[in-house]
């Protein structure tokens, strides 16, 4: 039975992942010819995965035990040309860099994602201009490009540090985690429709 304790060391070793359960089979069977009970050589186990939304919906908000929530961000991974591709995969070595602690190479690594886009449009970075290119409503490309264009700047971050108070400047895994959701966020934003 899962009581408050054990949903509790389970999260704490869960570390935001998908929760992992195995259960062990046995069982004992009735020979009728031999009038005798046995148990039969090797076990099974079966083997659960619970993707970390039904965890954090369904498991640890019941105990209150977590203030987590989940965001579901549709990432694209259908029919895009080879640029997109290429970005995607930028974000999907940022995910094994954050994975590792590696808090200013995930900064750096989306922003090579949106600068190998950027590039493969004809743009030397991804500034207002490029995103500008990829949103076509008139008031939504005004103000858009202006978010993409500041986002992008930060995860320059991961690149450069600030000239003033460079001493005392470090990435953090939460500027990461930022950077991380924020890049998920802005690829579905900008794929094409068709995708």
């Amino acid at each position: 039975m899962l009581d408050r304790q054990r949903v509790k060391g389970f999260e704490d070793a869960r570390a935001e992942s998908d929760a992992h359960f195995q259960i062990m089979l046995s069982c004992l069977v009735w020979f009728p010819l031999t009038q005798r009970f046995e148990v039969p050589l090797g076990s099974t186990s079966l083997d659960i995965v619970v993707p970390r939304s039904q965890w954090v919906d369904k498991v640890v908000s019941s105990w209150n035990l977590s203030s987590i929530k989940v965001v579901e961000i549709r990432f694209p991974k259908g029919v895009v040309g080879d640029n997109f591709r290429a970005a995607y995969m930028k974000v999907e070595a940022a995910e094994r860099l954050f994975a590792n602690g590696q808090w200013k190479q995930t900064l750096a690594e989306l922003y090579s994602g949106s600068e190998v886009l950027a590039n493969a449009f004809g743009f030397a970075k991804p500034d207002q201009q490029f995103f500008a290119t990829l949103i076509s409503h008139p008031i939504k490309k005004e103000k858009f490009k202006l978010a993409l264009d500041y986002f992008c700047d930060a995860l320059h971050l991961g690149r450069h540090e600030p000239k003033e108070a460079a001493e005392a400047f470090s990435v953090f895994a939460k500027d990461a985690r930022f950077a991380l959701t924020m890049a998920h966020a802005v690829f579905e934003y900008i794929t094409p429709d068709t995708a």
